[in-house]
């Protein structure tokens, strides 16, 4: 993929994640697939369309994981805990509602 696409890419990614409630949205699906074939005019059967669904798919996925990551930390915080502390480690992540890998809090 070129840097053209990439930053196509990039702005699509925006736009999906940006959508108002005013708006019916489409799911998401239907809006990456409109992202990568109509916006950046790759064909459905391509290798290039196929990469773009996919990473577009996973853009949204880490950016949906970084607002709910953000939000187990405002939560911990208005609770009173400190960053950076034990504590406010184990409240993060047991707010969240998606599984993480083995987290080493004492440094072992």
């Amino acid at each position: 993929m070129n840097l053209s696409l990439i930053a196509s890419a990039g702005a699509a990614i925006f736009l999906i994640s940006a959508g108002t409630a005013a708006i019916a949205a489409p799911s998401a699906s239907d809006a990456l697939d409109r992202a990568c074939a109509n916006d950046m005019h790759l064909s459905r059967d391509s290798l290039d369309y196929k990469s773009c669904v996919a990473s577009l798919s996973r853009a949204q996925t880490e950016i949906r994981q970084q607002k709910m990551l953000q939000q187990a930390r405002a939560d911990c915080s208005a609770a009173g805990l400190t960053p950076g502390s034990r504590t406010f480690a184990e409240c993060t992540l047991s707010n969240l509602p998606y599984r993480v890998g083995r987290v080493d809090i004492d440094g072992r």
